[in-house]
């Protein structure tokens, strides 16, 4: 079974329209970059819920906050 079979149907979806129905760099660039960021932010999150996990008192998401909200 390949890795696709496996993946959700919304990502499916997404990869279906990206190969399909994108025919300009400045429309793909722009969902690289949405693609991306979404990715990086739950990293973070993942991440922080680890340090969590270690023994951290604060929430997860009262430590996501303060990061998003302390540029």
């Amino acid at each position: 079974m390949k890795l696709f079979d496996t993946l959700p149907k919304s990502i499916k979806k997404t990869i279906r329209y990206i190969n399909q129905d994108i025919h300009s760099l400045e429309k793909l660039s722009l969902i690289e970059k949405e693609l991306l960021d979404h990715l990086q932010r739950r990293k973070e999150q993942l991440e922080m819920g680890s340090l969590n996990r270690a023994g951290s008192t604060r929430g997860q998401s009262e430590v996501i906050r303060e990061r998003r909200y302390s540029v």
